[in-house]
């Protein structure tokens, strides 16, 4: 049975269980309908008399804590404590309700007492609790008061109302009084069930400024340090807040509806704001619902991504999130509701990280859609065992859609699951394998069709490459010829077309270029980790550090071992004055000094005397002169429309710096997160859009400037979006900037006794054994590759710490079949990744060269036109 056969038959197979095992609510948060107003039952009995108890009672016979029920004309008909009470005093009565529910209000009464009783609190408070408080919380609303107006006399019922509700499983009413007095009372309860089953988030504190306080005033829990814990308040109030933050509607102050977040928190560079939520049991979840603000003109925007962790314990949560990818709304500033399908995960513990699209994030409701699964589950093996496999890892993807990827095959299939809820009965389960039988039968044609696709698309491949013109005959060992239609690949006649063509056999005529099988492995090398050492390689303190100023050469390219020595004199380098630079922001701090963003009037490329972006690298210690002089020397051998080249520099006397091309546009990894794919859904007419074959024909470029370094025997170290640079015209050059920003500190690791290191972006053998090639730039060069076909959405193996990134470094080095590799972008054709895999592949010499690339990409590219685009 074919992949795609057995995990449609997974996803089958879940649905059934969940009708059998489950059912699903599609309560959506905290929806106060008049279903939410209705008796708890109190009056009715429905609470049974076990239910109440109290701190004390005048006599438990006659006017004891089961006699405290609304209109109860028995015996003393109502409850008195035993003592009197006052503003010192804590009598209480307390209700277990049992399970959550949302308490709206209350009413009261005096004693009866066969119509002589007397006794009525004039003012009560209330308190309540729920599994994960730390203690009993006492109700405020939402001015921060906490007296509730009683009755007056014996018999009037005194109707309050709880705003905000109280969501809780158990009750206290404290009767109050500002002088000493006997107070007795019968009591409602109004509400209704705490469907949605959140028993508490945790988070940070909102931001609170003197004139704007977006902080969660009416949060439960704990507050320690700026971080909520165990608690809920205004994120499930039911309340959602207005488009206009800034108003004051209902004399709350400014914000009051909204927690607010902003991306230059102290330590928050490049992090997402983390939200931890906890459920009263294991739940089957179907959609996030978050109510958020995109007031942009005040840098407040809906987040640009979000990833959902899924755990049974709250310690362990599985490293495969949903993820969910926002395209900006620049046009609309009304708030909206952001719903995140989650695909029947199942768990207790949902972890929700949100992503920044501007400075703020606003948040006013938060609420889910999910089914109890009834089973006592305590491991995530016995979930595992009654489950079928919800949680592979799924793609970086655009707006609301789920795929998976096999780890090592790169099989993609789309998940989608029938929501139970709409099967009340088992006459629906006929219903059910009926559709469930088409779709089988849809699958089976739809195979069909592929397989005829398929045979198409290679007598298509084999005529394109007719066309090309590319021989490859190997024979006698002589050079293949170029035929003469095709002078664009005249360099490339020896060149095969990568993944178009199977391996060959041993009793194949002739050798593959690069498509051997692997030799045997190797012992390791002295300076190999072990992978038992993979933790201790991690700094000191267990973690990965991060570090916000690299120390780092002031380019990460470097001449190859064995390279010929630079013979360009620096008098033959163009020098530009500094008179001509101005400077216009700085981008970081280098090895040598600080690096500038500036405009120049000095270089060949300013025309009619128009300033001209270009990258100022300064040298702040005369001592590394020399040094400064040998990386200055190598880049100005580089001259290549793809590779940013030096436009000048001041070499013979003080001050030194060097001056580097830039582009209009910045660098890549911002360019394509600020774009969306052609193919996205429900594009807005504001939308920047970037085709399939725009894409390509970027990363086209990005191989031959690459290919120009190989030929110069340079090697770059560091090849990521971040260090590629956009211009006019969708030209791409290769440059080094990212590295200095501190916006992509978090790209880098810090590990024990090495400079930072883009790990993510390395070779194994880079990363375990610090050795460097071309080949290694190959392996980072199929990293772009797949950041450019997920629009730089998030980092390679986001959903991987370090220390577990390098431990995947020790099995492709083993070549013990446990590798794990990028998983397909959502747009990327099987031979593009094809192409990825064969860039990964672990013994260098099996990986193509940058000229075989680029070849290979300029075939799958031909006909695209930037101007016309």
């Amino acid at each position: 049975m074919t992949t795609s056969g057995r995990r449609f038959f997974d996803i089958a197979g879940a649905t059934l269980i969940l009708l059998l095992f489950g059912h699903l609510s599609t309560f959506h948060g905290l929806e106060l309908g008049d279903q939410c107003f209705q008796p708890l039952g109190l009056e009715s009995g429905r609470i049974q008399d076990a239910a109440l108890t109290a701190s004390s009672s005048y006599d438990s016979g006659s006017v004891g804590p089961h006699h405290a029920r609304l209109r109860n004309n028995k015996q003393g008909g109502a409850w008195c404590p035993r003592h009197m009470v006052s503003r010192n005093s804590r009598e209480y009565l307390e209700i277990d309700l049992g399970k959550l529910h949302v308490i709206t209000g209350t009413k009261t009464q005096g004693r009866y007492g066969n119509g002589q009783g007397q006794e009525y609190a004039e003012q009560y408070m209330v308190e309540y609790w729920r599994p994960g408080l730390q203690k009993w919380v006492r109700w405020k609303d939402r001015s921060g008061k906490e007296l509730l107006s009683g009755n007056s006399d014996t018999f009037t019922i005194v109707e309050q109302t709880l705003d905000p509700p109280a969501i809780s499983s158990k009750l206290r009413i404290l009767p109050y009084s500002d002088h000493v007095r006997t107070a007795c009372m019968r009591i409602e309860l109004s509400g209704c069930p705490w469907i949605d089953g959140l028993q508490s988030y945790s988070m940070p504190q909102g931001v609170k400024k003197t004139d704007l306080d977006l902080s969660d005033r009416s949060y439960d829990g704990l507050d320690e340090n700026g971080q909520l814990l165990h608690g809920l308040g205004q994120l499930t109030d039911g309340v959602k807040g207005q488009d206009n933050f800034r108003l004051d509607i209902k004399g709350l102050g400014k914000g009051y509806e909204w927690i607010g977040w902003r991306n230059d928190t102290p330590g928050w560079a490049g992090l997402p704001l983390e939200i931890l939520f906890e459920f009263d049991r294991v739940r089957n979840f179907s959609a996030a619902h978050l109510y958020t603000n995109n007031w942009f003109t005040k840098d407040v925007q809906v987040f640009s991504h979000a990833r959902i962790f899924f755990s049974l314990d709250g310690l362990k949560f599985s490293p495969e999130p949903v993820h969910f990818s926002y395209m900006p709304d620049l046009v609309m500033e009304h708030s909206r509701n952001v719903t995140i399908k989650l695909h029947q995960r199942i768990g207790r513990f949902m972890k929700l990280q949100l992503y920044f699209a501007s400075r703020w994030i606003l948040l006013s409701e938060v609420s889910f859609e999910s089914g109890l699964l009834i089973g006592n589950f305590t491991t995530e093996a016995e979930l595992a065992a009654t489950l079928p496999d919800f949680t592979e890892r799924e793609y970086a993807i655009q707006g609301d859609e789920v795929q998976t990827a096999s780890k090592n095959s790169g099989s993609r299939v789309n998940a989608s699951g029938q929501n139970p809820a709409q099967i009340k009965s088992k006459g629906y389960i006929g219903i059910l394998i009926a559709i469930l039988t088409a779709i089988i039968l849809c699958l089976a044609a739809a195979i069909v069709l592929i397989v005829l696709k398929s045979q198409k698309s290679r007598a298509a491949l084999t005529s394109d490459n007719e066309k090309i013109a590319v021989d490859e005959q190997l024979k006698s060992g002589a050079a293949p010829q170029a035929m003469p239609p095709s002078p664009a690949f005249s360099n490339y006649a020896d060149i095969p077309d990568l993944v178009s063509k199977s391996r060959p056999t041993v009793g194949e005529e002739g050798a593959a270029l690069f498509l051997t099988d692997p030799p045997p492995v190797p012992p390791p090398p002295q300076n190999y980790y072990s992978r038992e050492e993979i933790s201790g390689l991690i700094s000191h303190s267990g973690y990965v550090l991060r570090s916000s100023s690299r120390s780092r050469l002031m380019l990460p390219l470097s001449p190859h071992m064995g390279a010929v020595e630079s013979k360009v004199d620096t008098f033959s380098i163009r020098k530009i004055s500094s008179e001509k630079l101005r400077v216009m922001e700085k981008v970081g701090k280098g090895h040598f000094g600080d690096v500038h963003l500036c405009e120049t009037t000095g270089t060949p490329l300013s025309v009619k005397g128009e300033a001209t972006l270009c990258v100022l690298y300064t040298l702040e210690d005369a001592t590394a002169l020399e040094a400064f002089k040998r990386e200055v020397n190598q880049l100005a051998r580089l001259h290549d429309e793809n590779v940013a080249i030096v436009l000048g520099a001041s070499l013979q006397e003080p001050s030194y710096y060097a001056v580097r091309q830039y582009a209009h546009l910045g660098d890549l990894c911002q360019f394509l997160q600020d774009h969306v794919a052609e193919s996205t859904s429900a594009v807005a007419s504001n939308a920047r859009i970037l085709s399939y074959g725009c894409l390509i024909y970027m990363a086209t470029q990005l191989a031959s400037g690459m290919k120009h370094l190989e030929q110069m025997q340079v090697l770059h170290k560091d090849l990521a979006a971040r260090n590629c640079l956009v211009d006019l015209n969708y030209q791409v050059k290769i440059s080094d900037l990212g590295c200095y920003r501190d916006a992509y500190s978090q790209d880098y690791c810090h590990c024990r006794g090495k400079h930072p290191l883009p790990l993510r972006w390395m070779s194994w053998e880079s990363a375990l054994l610090g050795t460097y090639s071309s080949k290694s730039d190959v392996w980072s060069f199929a990293v772009l590759l797949w950041e450019i076909l997920t629009f730089a959405r998030e980092q390679p193996f986001e959903y991987l710490p370090d220390e577990r990134l390098l431990e995947n470094f020790s099995h492709h080095y083993q070549n013990d079949g446990q590798q794990m590799y990028l998983n397909v972008p959502h747009i990327c054709p099987k031979e593009i990744y094809d192409l990825m895999m064969e860039c990964w592949n672990r013994n260098e010499s099996d990986r193509p060269t940058f000229r075989e690339i680029h070849l290979f990409l300029q075939r799958k590219n031909l006909g695209f036109s930037a101007q016309i685009h």
